[in-house]
């Protein structure tokens, strides 16, 4: 009796989680021409309707598994999610943060969480971006890369061209 009772808490708790991997894997068997949008559609309903912070890393985490429309459908999902959350009054900026700073995390959403940060807060973006010259991740060393370049020709129209020199050699380099 105590196991059956268990059981069925333990599924009733577990539900949610499967339900949200369900909805993700519909979106991630999204084929060519069109093939199963329609239950993609039916899975975007569940994940957005879904808003917490377990559906949107699950969605996060999906992304680097996903094929270019499948990732379309996931970016809008957890941005839809995102915002749901921001009026449901969920601390969803700091987890942004938290997510983005860990490195661990797949790329593709490690940078789709900085693009939530930078279009919420650009101040804080503009100040994280220095810091990502060294990061593991490409699609978000870019945009150190290009701050750098950009420096440098700033540098160089003013006069400065040895120190223009430096930064524009030093964006180049970490570009490769």
């Amino acid at each position: 009796m105590k196991r059956g009772f268990l059981l069925i808490i333990l599924s009733f708790f577990s539900f949610p989680a499967l339900a949200i991997n369900d909805s993700i894997n519909s979106i991630l068997a999204i084929g060519p021409e069109g093939k199963g949008n329609v239950n993609a559609a039916e899975a975007w309903k569940k994940l957005t309707s879904n808003s917490n912070l377990e559906t949107l890393t699950m969605v996060f985490e999906a992304m680097n598994k996903a094929e270019p429309v499948a990732s379309n459908w996931l970016r809008s999902a957890a941005e839809i999610i995102f915002k749901n959350m921001q009026t449901d009054q969920y601390d969803s900026s700091s987890f942004l943060g938290e997510y983005f700073l860990n490195e661990n995390n797949p790329s593709k959403a490690r940078r789709f969480a900085f693009e939530l940060i930078r279009e919420n807060d650009p101040e804080v973006a503009a100040e994280i971006i220095p810091g990502l010259l060294n990061d593991p991740s490409p699609e978000l060393r870019r945009d150190a890369i290009d701050l750098l370049i950009k420096k440098g020709k700033s540098l160089e129209e003013t006069g400065k061209k040895k120190f223009s020199y430096f930064s524009i050699q030093t964006g180049s380099k970490f570009s490769s």
